[in-house]
């Protein structure tokens, strides 16, 4: 799982073992400017599974 910016900066990279169903991961951008940042998971295999858009407010 990677976290990124805009401009591609790796903002958090872990690796993360999901089960089947959902999974709930809770991500904190304390520290981080408002704006939009990326969130990117991997199979073990390196295909893109699911890719979101997060949007950070003030």
């Amino acid at each position: 799982m990677v976290l990124t910016d805009v401009i591609g900066r790796v903002i958090t990279s872990e690796v993360v073992d999901f089960e089947s169903g959902d999974n709930i991961i809770e991500l904190s951008l304390l520290g981080e400017s408002s704006g939009i940042y990326y969130l990117s998971v991997k199979g073990e295999d390196g295909r893109n599974l699911d890719e979101k858009v997060i949007t950070k407010l003030k």
